[in-house]
């Protein structure tokens, strides 16, 4: 799935997760997967794969959590 740039809020519904456009307020649902870390993320930090021109989220780490979510 490709999503446009711009805001997104993010809830996690058991294996997926659901983007929304804060613009739009369209929703977008693409599996995932929640692991935990040895010890707590100091920042939120997304992680990406580039390939040409396009990037691909590989993963998001919730700050102040030891929550990681991949995709």
């Amino acid at each position: 799935m490709q999503l446009k740039a711009g805001s997104y809020e993010v809830k996690l519904d058991s294996d997926k997760a659901i983007f929304t456009d804060v613009d739009s307020s369209k929703k977008y649902s693409v599996p995932m997967k929640v692991e935990n870390a040895a010890k707590k993320f100091d920042y939120t930090k997304i992680e990406t794969t580039n390939s040409g021109n396009v990037d691909t989220l590989k993963d998001i780490q919730l700050g102040g959590s030891t929550t990681q979510i991949d995709f």
